[in-house]
């Protein structure tokens, strides 16, 4: 569960025979963030275009703490561990929220098109829960069950390419971020990646 950007009542019971990780806190919670990616952008792109513009951050991470492989990470590790891996994956989920944009969120779509069925749906009726009551319910969901339940491995349409930033926005960005080397940098590789999809080149070099 989550409480204030939190998850509660993680996992803490073990047996003898459990294993637990000694892997860090952070270890956790990037392997857990990196695995639910996709999904994470997906569902927060649906809030950002549909309904709820930097908010569901909580109802994310309490959505992707309590899935399968999420929970197998988290009872893993020592109790004492379980606050701050908490604490690291609500950060990266904000930190990915804060970069958002609609080349990632189409690329991520793309990406998900070549997943199971039943990882499409659980995307689905997470979408369809959290805007439970909103006008823009119905359309959201047509919206992504369009792009997701595809019969062909394509969106049907390139994904947009965000602009180059300019050299008053690097100037802007270097003033206004802690870490602008990493944030130009994912920028550039979204448009990177962006432009290989469309071109049916999912890898490029380093």
């Amino acid at each position: 569960m989550i409480d204030n950007g939190k998850v509660d009542n993680m996992p803490s019971d073990y047996s003898d025979s459990n294993e637990i990780s000694t892997a860090s806190s952070k270890t956790i919670a990037t392997e857990i963030h990196a695995y639910y990616i996709h999904e994470i952008v997906v569902a927060l792109g649906c809030l950002l275009r549909w309904s709820k513009p930097n908010k569901g951050l909580d109802e994310v991470v309490k959505w992707i703490a309590s899935d399968k492989f999420a929970l197998s990470k988290i009872k893993s590790i020592a109790a004492s561990k379980k606050e701050e891996v908490s604490r690291l994956l609500t950060d990266s989920i904000r930190e990915t929220q804060s970069r958002l944009d609609f080349t990632a969120i189409k690329a991520s779509t793309r990406t998900l098109l070549h997943s199971s069925q039943s990882k499409r749906n659980d995307l689905m009726k997470f979408v369809e829960a959290i805007l439970a009551g909103d006008p823009s319910q119905a359309g959201a969901v047509k919206t992504l069950r369009d792009d997701l339940m595809k019969k062909t491995i394509e969106l049907g349409y390139p994904i947009p390419i965000i602009p180059q930033p300019t050299s008053a926005q690097v100037a802007e960005i270097n003033k206004q971020q802690k870490n602008p080397v990493k944030l130009l940098s994912v920028t550039t590789t979204i448009r990177k990646l962006a432009i290989k999809l469309n071109q049916g080149e999912p890898v490029f070099d380093k």
